[in-house]
C-alpha cells in the first residue's frame, strides 16, 4: 500500500515527464489498486477485530487505553514489517499465552502484540517488536514485554547452547537514536496503559442482575426440557418460555417447517400469561417473540444481537446453536399504566404519550421503543421506567419554562447512521 502511494506521489511530482494519456491510465490503475488493497485490509481487520474482541472482552478498560491512540492505517514496511511478519509466522504461543498481532485489528493500538492467558481469557502482557539485520538473510527480533506484575510476563524457553553461542558471538549493537526513542515512547505507553487499566475498577459486562432479565433467562435455559416449554415470569409484564430440542440436537428448521406438536409444546402457558394481565384495563395486549431463533442470527434494531447477550456462556451457547428455543410474551399495558401515574396518557391511533408534568405540557414519542427495550433487550420494567423518569427529571433540571411543550423521542442508531423515531405532534 505504501509503495503504491509513494508511486502516486512520484507521478504527481514528475507529471511533466509523462504523456497525459498514459499518466491518466496509470493513475487510474494505481487508484484501483489502492481501493482493492484498502477493502482487503478493512475486511481482514474487521475479522481480526471480532477475533480479538472475544479475548479482550474481559479487559475493556485496557481497550479504552488502546483507543486513546490513533488508528494505524497501514502495516509497517521495511525491516520492521519483515520482523513482524516473521514473528506472526513463527510464534503463536509464548509460555502458554496466545499471541494476538495488533496489525490484524483496528482497536489494538499500543505495542505490536498482546499475550492472552486462555484459561482466564485475560490479557497478561503487551509487547513491542524491534527487528535488526544481522547479516544477509539473517535478522534478530527483540520483544519488549510490559505486564501488571512479574508473574504475568510470558517467559521464553531457555536458549539452546548453539543459540546462546551465536548470540554471544554477535553482541547486540545499540539501536539508532531515532529507533531507540520510538521504542522508549512505546514502552512508556504500554506501562501507562497497563497501569491505568489496572488502577481502575474492573470492567463489568453489559447489564446488571437487578436491572436485566438475562439471569432469569439463563436459569430458565438450564431448567428447560423436551417435553414442553418451561415458563417463568420475569417481572410483572413478561413471561419467558424455553424448549429444549430432544436429544440435545439443534433445530434444523424453523418450527413452522417441522412436525412438532405445538399444542403439547405450549401446554401450561395459560396460567403464566393470565398472571401478567391487568384487571380492569382495556389495553391489555400480548406481544409474542422468539428471540435468537431461526436459521440465522439477525442483527436488528430490536435489541442486542443474541451473540452479545451478557449471560452464562453455556446457556447462551444453547440459544445460539439452536439447542433451546426461547419465546417471550409481553403485556404492554403495564408500561402504559405506570406512565398514567406520571400524568402521561396514551394517544389513540399514535405511538406517543401526552400530558402535563409540573406545569409543562409533555409528549413522550415512540413509546413502543421502550416496549422493545423490555421484550428484546430484556431490560426490567422498573429500569425502563427509571430511564423515562431520568428524562423527565432532566427536563425539569434544564429549567424549561412552564407552558412550553416538551417532546422526548427515542434515538436509535444503526451501523451507518442515526435516525430519530418520532410520532406526529399533537
Amino acid at each position: 500500500m505504501r509503495g503504491i502511494k509513494a508511486e502516486q506521489k512520484r507521478l504527481k511530482r514528475e507529471r511533466g515527464r509523462f504523456r497525459k494519456g498514459w499518466l491518466a491510465r496509470r493513475q487510474a490503475a494505481l487508484n484501483r489498486y489502492v481501493n482493492a488493497l484498502g477493502a482487503s485490509l478493512d475486511l481482514g481487520r474487521a475479522i481480526g477485530d471480532g477475533f480479538a474482541w472475544f479475548f479482550y472482552e474481559k479487559d475493556r478498560r485496557l481497550i479504552g487505553e488502546h483507543l486513546k491512540h490513533p488508528k494505524q492505517a497501514d502495516l509497517p514496511i521495511g525491516i520492521g514489517g519483515l520482523g513482524e511478519r516473521l514473528f506472526v509466522r513463527g510464534i503463536r504461543v509464548l509460555d502458554g499465552r496466545m499471541a494476538i498481532y495488533h496489525g490484524t485489528t483496528t482497536f489494538l493500538r499500543i505495542g505490536d502484540v498482546s499475550f492472552i492467558d486462555l484459561p482466564s481469557r485475560r490479557v497478561h502482557a503487551l509487547g513491542e517488536l524491534k527487528t535488526r539485520k544481522v547479516a544477509d538473510g539473517e535478522y534478530r527480533l527483540m520483544l519488549h514485554l510490559v505486564a501488571g506484575s512479574e508473574d504475568l510476563i510470558p517467559k521464553p524457553k531457555p536458549t539452546t547452547r548453539a543459540g546462546q553461542k551465536a548470540a554471544e558471538a554477535a553482541p547486540e549493537p545499540p539501536l539508532r537514536p531515532e529507533i531507540q526513542a520510538r521504542l522508549e515512547t512505546q514502552i512508556r505507553r504500554m506501562h501507562r496503559a497497563v497501569g491505568d487499566a489496572k488502577g481502575k475498577k474492573p470492567a463489568t459486562r453489559i447489564g446488571h442482575p437487578a436491572d436485566f432479565y438475562f439471569g432469569d433467562l439463563a436459569d430458565l435455559v438450564r431448567r428447560s426440557h423436551s417435553g414442553s416449554f418451561t415458563f417463568a415470569q420475569t417481572g410483572p409484564a413478561m413471561v419467558i418460555g424455553a424448549y429444549r430440542w430432544r436429544g440435545g440436537a439443534a433445530f434444523s428448521n424453523d418450527l413452522i417447517d417441522s412436525r412438532a406438536d405445538v399444542g403439547r409444546m405450549i401446554k401450561g402457558i395459560k396460567g403464566p400469561v393470565v398472571a401478567i394481565g391487568l384487571k380492569g384495563r382495556m389495553d391489555n395486549a400480548l406481544y409474542i417473540d422468539t428471540p435468537g431463533y431461526g436459521r440465522t442470527l439477525t442483527v436488528t434494531l430490536q435489541g442486542l444481537p443474541p451473540a452479545w447477550w451478557p449471560m452464562d456462556d453455556d446457556a447462551l451457547a444453547d440459544i445460539l446453536f439452536g439447542r433451546v428455543m426461547i419465546v417471550s410474551v409481553y403485556n404492554s399495558a403495564h408500561l402504559r399504566a405506570a406512565m398514567e401515574t406520571r400524568g402521561l396518557i396514551a394517544q389513540l391511533g399514535t405511538d406517543s404519550l401526552k400530558g402535563e408534568f409540573e406545569g409543562r405540557k409533555l409528549e413522550l414519542g415512540v413509546i413502543s421503543h421502550f416496549d422493545r427495550m423490555i421484550q428484546h433487550c430484556f431490560m426490567s420494567l422498573e429500569s425502563t421506567l427509571e430511564l423515562i423518569d431520568q428524562s423527565l427529571r432532566l427536563t425539569r433540571e434544564q429549567g424549561v419554562g412552564r407552558g412550553v411543550t416538551v417532546s422526548i423521542h427515542a434515538q436509535v442508531t444503526t451501523g451507518d447512521a442515526a435516525h430519530e423515531e418520532h410520532s406526529d405532534p399533537g
